[in-house]
């Protein structure tokens, strides 16, 4: 293994794919760990593999590659998901009572109902501008330029609103 760190480090991106290759499953773990979705493993992966082609030059112990890659790999998901909180879990769990009418097995049903009085009391709990702006986009489809214009402000404060909505919505669920 060494050899072949030091023939990339030297530029042979075929000592590189190789290293990559028998090292995939470490940065997949490593990736795995923060982010569920899969599509966003593989990016992640790939992007933490060309941030180490081209900082490859600061590694200064070759046998310490693997340790090395891992740390590139949870980084970049680190990074990753503090760049997307809670997007999926807010929204999923929104759209889900909004979309919950079609559902079709009991089972479903009951669990569905317990999820929305759930999100029912949660939205309660909040003030009504962040209560507001949730339903606007989730329930009655609005977009963000629809709010925009709607409120009379810009859309970078209506995208901060619901931000700012989403997390308060996330603390009391």
């Amino acid at each position: 293994m060494e050899k072949r760190v030091v023939a990339a480090q030297a530029g042979s991106r075929t000592a590189f794919d190789e290293l990559v290759k028998e090292h995939s499953g470490l940065m997949h773990d490593a990736v795995r760990k923060h982010v569920t979705a899969w599509h966003d493993v593989k990016d992640l992966v790939q992007e933490a593999c060309l941030q180490a082609w081209y900082r490859l030059w600061q590694l200064r112990q070759p046998t310490k590659f693997p340790g090395w890659l891992y740390k590139i790999a949870r980084n970049q998901a680190r990074s990753w998901v503090s760049r997307h909180p809670m997007e999926v879990t807010v929204g999923d769990v929104l759209q889900s009572l909004a979309l919950e009418h079609h559902i079709r097995q009991p089972n479903d049903a009951v669990l569905a109902e317990e999820r929305a009085d759930r999100v029912r009391q949660a939205l309660g709990c909040l003030k009504d501008p962040d209560r507001a702006i949730l339903q606007d986009f989730y329930f009655n489809g609005c977009s963000l330029k629809e709010m925009s214009l709607r409120n009379e402000a810009p859309l970078g404060t209506i995208k901060r609103r619901l931000h700012v909505a989403r997390r308060r919505f996330k603390e009391v669920f």
